[in-house]
């Protein structure tokens, strides 16, 4: 019942919804804006605790609003990019959604053009779990619907989809016997905050030498 991508499908008309954190992209956008707000704009950082204690939602926000115009090109999946171009031909939505901030997720939406809307959070919700299945359930109207996702907190979607499709992971199938069909998309791991640290502590040496090589010529 169990399928690794590439595959056949037997659903191309369902209602599709991909989710970009670790799914879309290899990365965290949160933690990307976090990296950037502390290298380009620091004297925010002494915000980030008072916007937290108002909500994950409002702290989301305030982040996204400060950084999202410095982030660069993100570090797309070409495998879960290929799942979304030969599994959808215009004849059923493709939804971008997620739990990161509305002006990330819609900056991707632009910058890919494959999505026809776009779920995400806002400055009051977060959603993520249980209450994204709910905005999905509301946008799909009753249409069967297939889920592309990666996390633990993807597990309710991926039970109320017709379709299973889970990235860089078979760890919850298991869990999703009851779903018709399951699909694994092969990637490599989720990047976390170490990992963005230490190749920002890279660049900052490159950039170091460079200019010491620089000052050593002049």
């Amino acid at each position: 019942r169990s399928t690794l991508f590439p595959y056949t499908t037997l659903f191309r008309s369902l209602f599709m919804c991909v989710d970009l954190d670790g799914t879309l992209v290899s990365t965290d956008t949160l933690d990307e804006c976090l990296l950037r707000l502390v290298r380009h704009r620091p004297h925010l950082v002494l915000m980030l605790p008072f916007w937290l204690v108002r909500g994950k939602a409002y702290f989301k926000d305030r982040v996204a609003a400060a950084t999202a115009h410095l982030l660069g090109p993100l570090p797309y999946r070409e495998s879960v990019l290929r799942y979304i171009r030969e599994n959808s031909n215009g004849s059923a939505p493709v939804v971008l959604a997620t739990a990161a901030n509305e002006r990330i997720a819609r900056r991707v939406s632009q910058e890919l053009g494959l999505f026809s809307d776009v779920l995400a959070s806002d400055a009051q919700l977060n959603l993520s779990g249980e209450r994204k299945l709910a905005k999905i359930q509301e946008l799909a109207d009753g249409r069967m619907f297939a889920y592309i996702g990666d996390h633990r907190k993807d597990v309710p979607i991926w039970l109320a989809s017709e379709r299973a499709i889970l990235v860089g992971t078979s760890r919850w199938q298991d869990r999703l016997a009851d779903v018709p069909e399951v699909v694994v998309i092969e990637g490599n791991r989720k990047a976390t905050m170490r990992d963005w640290v230490r190749q920002l502590r890279c660049q900052d040496r490159k950039s170091t030498r460079l200019n010491s090589s620089h000052l050593f010529i002049s």
